[in-house]
């Protein structure tokens, strides 16, 4: 049986900007955090209180009839439940208790950093919501973060409610600020150096994430994208753990460039993706990776994450997500992209063809075995080895045959130099074997349907197909030798 070990590697950055006087950490924080490493105001040096106060208020430009308890109770509800986002990825690196407990105060009309009862309380957060429309705000220096209302139509957005049409992706991105996460985006520099493995119009290898603006709730990551993930936590490292600024994880590698601009020297450098393609295809960014394929010429096409997976392994599974016109523009582009290795084999010695078998991605199949650009003859993409083995003497037909891939098996046996009849490693099982004994009838009248194929080979056990199917109970394959 076709082993397939599929696991997704969880990645991230600390990437760093230096400018002119002063460092800011693109990802990470908003100024130069060795300047306050002892200081106490800095939110991520409270996460470990029992308990923290919040503050919170419509300003005085919102009318009476907003500011109901109902509404009070819904800005309540949302800011635990975003801020509770940004803790959760602090539990998953400490065993020390993350704060769990927030005690919301109403803030005064006219000072949102002092409550409404004059209690003599000291705010964690204090948030402001505006029924102005414009640009939202949020300092780590102050905690303070200020909402305005979405302009435009606000159906088409995500918010907090029906009646409150603040957008959560922005209160989401501010509320970074709060925590000393700098914007990702090129616009909080002013300049864009070009760097390898990344975008053009982009720093390094710029990832989408919370912090340039586009959060990934799709993901079940409650909103926050893997760079925002790993941002938080290098900065809780950084101020619990005295982690180098410089120490890169394994997977990417730090990087400064120098570029001048109206006279003034200024260095980018940082935690940058080794693998910028492979980090948005797990993502799932499929608009991402087709930027990347065709913006930057310098990507390692070929590299192999820890477990040997390339990109074009990684793109066999995007049919299960994708518009079918977002899958065949990425196959078009990633096949084309100069230096690809369509044979190119994981620790498991799968190729991408096997992962198209295992997953059933029948245009990525097509095309990598068939130059669909000429039609009516079918010409063949001949440097696809259609018949590659994995470590266990498995072709890419045993897969489709395993798994009762029909269509995917028929596009495989279109090959001339398609050989059914090979047998793999450990049972000395062909492809009928395969679908017989799993009873995939449709795929045994296939291959009993191929001029080249044997159905009286037996395998190690003494056995031809139809045996198999017999032992096996498959009543309706049984027929289909017949």
């Amino acid at each position: 049986m076709f082993k397939f070990l599929l696991v997704f590697l969880v990645l991230g950055a600390c990437k760093a900007v230096r400018t002119e006087g002063d460092t800011k950490f693109i990802t990470v924080a908003q100024s130069d955090p060795r300047s306050f490493r002892n200081n106490k105001n800095v939110l991520v040096k409270r996460v470990h209180e029992k308990h923290w106060d919040i503050f919170y208020r419509f300003s005085k430009d919102c009318p009476a009839g907003q500011k109901t308890e109902k509404n009070y109770r819904i800005l309540r509800q949302q800011l635990e439940k975003l801020i509770k986002v940004w803790l959760a990825p602090l539990k998953e690196i400490t065993n020390r208790p993350i704060v769990d407990r927030f005690v919301f105060y109403k803030s005064k009309e006219n000072n949102p950093k002092l409550p409404r009862n004059n209690q003599r309380v000291e705010y964690e957060i204090s948030a402001d919501f505006s029924c102005k429309t414009g640009r939202s705000l949020g300092s780590g220096s102050s905690r303070l973060v200020q909402i305005k209302r979405v302009m435009g139509d606000a159906h088409s957005m995500r918010v907090i409610s029906p009646d409150l049409p603040y957008a959560t992706d922005s209160l989401l991105h501010e509320l970074g600020h709060v925590f000393h996460l700098a914007d990702t985006y090129v616009g909080n520099i002013g300049f864009s150096p070009p760097s390898s493995g990344g975008l053009l119009e982009t720093i390094g290898s710029q990832p989408r994430s919370v912090m340039s603006s586009v959060g990934c709730w799709n993901q079940g990551n409650q909103g926050l994208c893997l760079d925002d993930k790993r941002a938080i936590q290098w900065l809780y490292r950084y101020y619990w753990e005295n982690l180098d600024p410089k120490k890169c994880p394994p997977e990417f590698v730090y990087e400064e460039l120098t570029q001048t601009k109206n006279g003034l020297k200024r260095t980018v450098g940082g935690c940058v993706y080794r693998q910028p393609l492979l980090i948005e295809l797990r993502q799932r960014h499929l608009s991402v990776v087709n930027r990347l394929l065709k913006d930057d010429k310098k990507l390692k096409i070929n590299d192999k994450d820890k477990y040997g997976h390339t990109a074009l392994h990684h793109v066999a599974l995007v049919h299960l997500y994708g518009s079918k016109s977002e899958v065949r523009g990425l196959v078009e582009e990633i096949l084309k992209y100069p230096g690809i290795n369509v044979n190119i084999t994981d620790k498991h010695g799968n190729a991408p063809l096997h992962w198209v078998t295992w997953f059933g991605n029948k245009e990525l199949g097509w095309q990598m075995l068939f130059l669909d650009e000429v039609r009516g003859d079918f010409p063949e993409r001949r440097q696809t080895r259609v018949n590659i083995r994995n470590n266990y003497g498995e072709t890419p037909l045993h897969t489709a045959a395993s798994l009762g891939r029909k269509v995917c098996a028929d596009i495989l046996l279109m090959r001339s130099d398609i050989r059914p009849n090979l047998k793999e490693n450990r049972a000395g099982n062909t492809p009928l074997h395969e679908a017989a004994k799993n009873g995939h009838t449709e795929v045994v009248k296939l291959l009993l349907a191929h001029d080249n194929i044997n159905r009286n080979i037996r395998n190690r056990s003494g056995k031809t197909a139809r045996q198999l199917a017999e032992s096996n109970g498959h009543k309706e394959t049984v027929k289909a030798f017949d």
